[in-house]
């Protein structure tokens, strides 16, 4: 069993409703998301430290922390990691570099939500007096 989590790039804070919606249409490809210089960037650091599944040597698997290959667009990641000793390490880095990139970080599991830092909240539509 493996544990999701997903990163994308947004330009105000969503909150976790609205986050936990917007996964599950990432998770069911109902989405077409533009491409995104941070999520490419986070990839790319994400490989260097983790490699993916699929391009590691059968005996390098054992160490290696996801579970099957991510699912990747040009606007989002999802990455399914191995319930096993590097989980929590390998979440903390996925969280880390997610804010170091300016990307959401969702784990739809708890759900938790984690954003980037000076990511704007949207302004309430509603005025307290």
């Amino acid at each position: 069993m493996g544990i999701y989590l997903a990163v994308w790039y947004a330009e105000a804070a969503p909150t976790l409703q609205e986050a936990l919606g917007y996964y599950r249409t990432l998770a069911e490809a109902r989405v077409i998301t533009k491409w995104n210089p941070n999520v490419e960037a986070f990839y790319g650091d994400l490989c260097l430290r983790y490699p993916e599944i699929d391009s590691l040597e059968e005996d390098a698997l054992d160490r290696c922390p996801w579970s099957c290959a991510h699912e990747k667009s040009d606007g989002y990641l999802i990455m399914c990691l191995n319930d096993g000793n590097h989980l929590a390490q390998t979440a903390a880095f996925v969280f880390e570099l997610a804010a170091r990139h300016r990307l959401v970080c969702f784990d739809p599991q708890g759900p938790t939500l984690s954003l980037p830092p000076g990511l704007q909240q949207r302004q309430s539509r509603f005025r307290f007096w």
